[in-house]
């Protein structure tokens, strides 16, 4: 397919269900509308945000032996106390699976699975303390703050936007993190499994991933004597 904003060629790896795909010659982010590709932004790359580590295209292979494809990317973020973090979601594909996720945050990895909100029971309040119970284990709240995105590449199934912003709640029973993310009109849940490096870089069949920094939100605690 040729991008209408500069002529240049893009191949969409999941066309029947493309929303956005975000053009890699020109860094333009298009509407995929029947196939059809419609101009709607040029993109900015924030300039205090972390390269990607991962490239589009890449295959892993991940628990129960599925094969996924990295088809995009996204730089989100949220501001604490007047400091913005940043983190990476890479979008993960198989055509018979469907849609996973693999959430990059101060080098540390989940492996991320939606989850059917009928199956989520929380409080009627949400604050501090608040615990969530899913699939018979607690989840107590980690972080709840606005989680806006920064940046996107590669191709998505929903109408992804640069500078969208949703409400994301985290509760952890380590090794996993449950996510919550609610817009006016829509509500959305997630559960994240921790990753290490190793069994990152064996999904992939790599080497040299940057070492992770402090204690991840849902890593589990290994003592070592």
């Amino acid at each position: 397919m040729g991008c209408p904003n500069c002529g240049g060629p893009l191949t969409l790896i999941a066309p029947d269900k493309a929303e956005r795909v975000t053009c890699p010659n020109c860094d333009s982010l298009l509407d995929v509308n029947q196939g059809n590709l419609s101009y709607l932004k040029s993109l900015t790359t924030p300039a205090n945000a972390p390269e990607f580590v991962a490239p589009i295209g890449a295959e892993g292979t991940f628990p129960g032996d599925v094969q996924f494809k990295i088809i995009g990317s996204v730089v989100r973020s949220v501001t604490m106390e007047g400091v913005q973090y940043f983190w990476h979601e890479y979008l993960l594909y198989n055509p018979m699976i469907g849609f996973r996720w693999l959430v990059h945050s101060d080098n540390h990895w989940n492996f991320v699975e939606p989850v059917n909100p009928a199956d989520v029971t929380q409080p009627a309040t949400i604050g501090n303390g608040s615990v969530v119970t899913y699939n018979g284990r607690s989840f107590k709240i980690f972080q709840d703050a606005p989680a806006v995105v920064e940046y996107v590449k590669g191709e998505f199934y929903w109408r992804v936007e640069q500078g969208e912003t949703v409400r994301a709640i985290d509760y952890v029973a380590a090794p996993m993190m449950l996510s919550q993310e609610v817009t006016d009109n829509e509500m959305n849940w997630s559960v994240g499994t921790y990753m290490t490096n190793d069994e990152v870089e064996k999904a992939f069949g790599i080497s040299g991933l940057p070492r992770p920094w402090g204690v991840g939100p849902n890593q589990p605690f290994t003592a070592r004597f």
